[in-house]
């Protein structure tokens, strides 16, 4: 694929003052309208599964965390935190090969799944088994495929031996990587011949996480209490509900009138209508990555490199950075954000110039009111409003853009399992 990067991505989270463990009084900081240990979620869409294996979109990733763990994780400034595992492995305290080929993990001892069975290295080594299993359809094998092999000398012991050197194989295996996974149970799970349509998948029985699954009423909500055997010592909270709310309005409306605590992810389009809604705390949090429109270069005419470059030249990136996000964001010139060491600070913003790109068409044989797929989630505004924008953009230099929308869970899913955007099934995606 190839990239154009309209805008820097800013994560929003948008919440109510904190719920606390105190029953009564606001000497004590808490709301009137909050409910006692009890924290009300807004999700913009339901998720796939409770898979931690299977996830594939924030959604997912997001609900299944409080059910299941990873062996790190990060801390509020990125930096790896050691979670099922004791300490994060590196070559200082011998965790990794003077070589860089082997790393070894030392799980921490007594952590029990919820059914009282004893996590061990075999729960590790099966849950990447299972990532490799071609019959599973999960989202990406990136950075687990680099594994020769995987052994477990003793319980609380996993050797990871690598096929060849791989920097960011501590962050990405059962880590915060771009495809974040947890372990899962290999008791529960080894005896299917693969866990796409697997009872566990909507109702775990069995983790390891802070929480316990209780209900999900489909369509309609997520409730979970609090383990109170959690290996990193009990949750404050005695239990988080999570709504389906895929409307924003209705989900700014619930945060209005105190009928949720915390909306998750809603669009930064939303931002300046939010500002103004009193006993709100928005909360931007700088994120690794970007919103931008990936282009399918397998497909004609965006094969030939010179349309590629006329759909670049017909992007205004100012003023989609001022109509989406009100100023919010910054304008990308790559997929690292500028804030991060890694950055390169000579690239330059790609111009907005329509006149350039009629040329680079016309070179390329393209003839006015060639027709183009657009498409993007549901679940997003600023994906819907900025999707328009760029059809109207390409309008100007041409191109006739269709617009397509659909439901995360099938634009998202694994092209196995009748994914549109990992099966390529178009020209342009926001």
């Amino acid at each position: 694929m190839a990239y154009l990067k309209p805008l820097a991505l800013l994560a929003v989270a948008f919440l109510v003052s904190a719920c606390t463990r105190v029953d009564t009084g606001l000497s004590s900081g808490r709301r009137p309208w909050t409910q006692p240990d009890v924290l009300r979620i807004a999700l913009p869409l339901e998720p796939k599964t409770l898979n931690p294996l299977l996830a594939s979109s924030t959604v997912d990733v997001f609900v299944g965390r409080l059910l299941f763990e990873p062996l790190i994780s990060a801390d509020a400034r990125g930096n790896p935190v050691p979670i099922l595992v004791k300490t994060v492995p590196s070559q200082q305290n011998g965790g990794i090969s003077k070589d860089g080929l082997t790393v070894t993990y030392h799980l921490r001892p007594g952590i029990r799944w919820s059914d009282g069975i004893a996590l061990t290295s075999e729960d590790v080594k099966w849950s990447w088994s299972a990532i490799m299993r071609p019959a599973n359809n999960v989202v990406s094998r990136h950075g687990y495929d680099v594994i020769a092999f995987i052994r477990t000398p003793d319980p609380l012991t996993v050797v990871v031996r690598l096929q060849n050197r791989y920097a960011p194989f501590v962050n990405t295996f059962f880590a915060e990587s771009d495809q974040p996974y947890a372990i899962v149970p290999a008791h529960a799970l080894r005896k299917y011949a693969d866990i796409n349509r697997i009872g566990f998948n909507q109702s775990p029985a069995v983790s390891d996480g802070p929480f316990r699954l209780e209900r999900w009423a489909h369509g309609d909500r997520i409730s979970m209490t609090a383990n109170d055997s959690f290996f990193l010592g009990r949750p404050h909270l005695k239990r988080i509900d999570l709504r389906i709310i895929p409307d924003e309005n209705a989900g700014i409306n619930l945060l209005r009138t105190h009928a949720i605590d915390y909306m998750y992810q809603p669009s930064i389009s939303n931002f300046q209508s939010l500002s103004a809604v009193p006993n709100i705390r928005i909360v931007l949090v700088n994120m690794n990555g970007f919103e931008g429109m990936e282009l399918n270069t397998s497909r004609r005419p965006l094969s030939d490199p010179r349309v590629l470059e006329a759909v670049a030249a017909s992007i205004d990136k100012e003023q989609l950075v001022r109509t989406l996000t009100f100023g919010q964001e910054r304008i990308a010139t790559e997929d690292i954000p500028d804030w991060m060491w890694a950055a390169d600070r000579t690239m330059k913003v790609r111009q907005h110039n329509i006149g350039y790109a009629k040329k680079l068409l016309r070179a390329a044989g393209v003839a006015p009111g060639t027709k183009l797929l657009l498409i993007t989630d549901t679940a997003s505004v600023t994906h819907r409003r900025a999707a328009l924008e760029v059809q109207s953009m390409l309008a100007q230099a041409g191109l006739d853009v269709e617009l397509k929308y659909y439901l995360p869970d099938v634009l998202y899913a694994p092209a196995a399992a009748g994914g549109v955007l990992h099966a390529g099934k178009f020209d342009l995606v926001i």
